[in-house]
């Protein structure tokens, strides 16, 4: 990837900057911001390159914080941070809340905890990573279980966070709490279907009732087409 980026720089007309992790001398890897240019002669053919290396820890610690502060204030959702290999790297109360596991439980543990007993035995938590990966993004609609065995249907998202030169940093998941919707929402389906029953009856007693020999030499039927439901019925 570095040499792909000298090039990219050495045959470029523009300044070119991208991060990415370097190991100083006796350190840990850092996250930094490189900027190189090509300095050319009056023909334009390349002497050499002119290098600007800033050290992006601090500011990538002040977003992580506030981060950390946005996501401790928001109960409502959960929210959590899923490193490459699916290990939990962040938890906020929301997630606790919501899933009943504190932090401490699930900090670096795999993130399977998310999913139903039969999905993990499917292999689907490692799916899901392979499929965010390659989507960028993957909408999540489903049941999943609590810490004590109750379940919820949730909303939510799972997204690939990269580095600008498009390497894969780690997941952000966020969901949400639907099940009170949804209940209202089949509560109100099994009204509309028991009132649509209720009006189809009324409008068949409505029908004439012919008889029989009405009308000699010919059978007579009735019928009868429930209002649709624009009549609001």
């Amino acid at each position: 990837m570095f040499w792909r980026f000298l090039l990219e720089a050495d045959r470029s007309i523009e300044t070119v900057e991208r991060e990415m992790r370097l190991r100083p001398r006796r350190r840990e890897l850092v996250e930094a911001s490189m900027t190189v240019s090509v300095v050319r002669d009056p023909h334009g053919f390349p002497l050499s390159l002119r290098w600007l290396v800033r050290d992006l820890t601090d500011r990538n610690q002040a977003e992580a914080e506030r981060y950390r502060l946005l996501a401790k204030e928001v109960t409502d959702y959960a929210f959590c941070l899923i490193s490459r290999e699916g290990r939990v790297l962040s938890w906020n109360p929301g997630a606790e809340h919501i899933l009943g596991y504190a932090e401490a439980e699930v900090r670096g543990e795999y993130y399977s905890m998310l999913f139903l007993p039969e999905e993990r035995e499917r292999g689907i938590p490692d799916w899901r990573l392979e499929g965010v990966a390659a989507e960028g993004r993957v909408e999540i609609t489903g049941w999943h279980q609590r810490k004590d065995g109750s379940l919820f249907w949730a909303i939510g998202m799972m997204t690939a966070l990269r580095d600008k030169d498009g390497s894969l940093r780690c997941y952000a998941t966020v969901l949400r709490d639907d099940t009170a919707r949804r209940e209202e929402e089949a509560q109100l389906t099994n009204l509309y279907v028991r009132e649509r029953q209720i009006s189809a009856t009324f409008q068949r007693a409505f029908m004439p009732e012919i008889p029989e020999d009405a009308f000699p030499g010919l059978v007579i039927a009735s019928l009868c087409d429930a209002a649709g439901v624009e009549a609001q019925i």
